[in-house]
This record gives C-alpha cells, structure tokens and sequence, in this order.
C-alpha cells in the first residue's frame, strides 16, 4: 500500500511537471498597428535624432559606435538588423538617456522587417 502511494505521488508530480503553456507569445510590437510602413525619412530619422545621435559620442557623426544621423551612416549595420534590434530593444539607449517609447520600438522593429526602406 505504501508502494502504491509513492508510485501515485511520483506520477502525479511527473504530470504536473510536464504541464507547458503551449499559447503563442505576444510579440513585442504589432506592425499592422501601423498606418503605413515606417521608412528612415519618413519615421525612424525623428527616433534616431531625439534618442540616438543628439549627444556626444552616441550614434552621430565621427562616432565610432556608428553614424546613424543618416540612412547612409546606418546601411553598414543594416544587414545585421538582428543585433541591432536586440540592442535597441534591450541596450539602448544607455541609461540616463531618454528611453525608446513602445512606439519608437514597433516603428524601428518594422521598419527592420520590411527591408529597412530609405523613403
């Protein structure tokens, strides 16, 4: 009887255990909340100038982390959107700057999605 207690006790932690939530994620941002696709002339420049390239030695002319005052400044990183989507989602901007909105990220996550239009 004792036997048939612990072997009842092991398999209901097993079950309990094996229990996952199969529900998708929600994903960070919703592309389809946007009216249009955003482009770097049109939407992430306004980003990138109020968040990313106003101070010294952020992403502005001569800076080493990347120009990205420009479209030009930020095709070398572009191919590479991944890690820049990790950082802007994670790293940046660093702390005592202004932070990205929830807005700024969507706009930024889908304009990487959609091949990162100029215009």
């Amino acid at each position: 009887m004792k036997i048939l207690g612990v072997l009842l006790f092991m398999l209901t932690i097993f079950m309990l255990s094996s229990c996952v939530d199969d529900s998708v994620p929600k994903p960070l941002y919703a592309c389809d909340s946007l009216s249009s696709t955003p482009t770097y002339d049109d939407d992430i420049r306004a980003v990138i100038d109020t968040k990313c390239a106003y101070a010294p030695g952020c992403h502005n002319v001569g800076s080493i982390l990347g120009d990205y005052s420009t479209f030009q400044g930020m095709e070398e990183d572009l191919p590479d959107n991944i890690n820049l989507r990790v950082l802007v989602n994670k790293d940046m901007p660093t702390a005592g700057f202004p932070q990205l909105t929830q807005e700024e990220l969507t706009k930024i996550s889908c304009w990487l999605d959609a091949g990162y239009p100029e215009n």
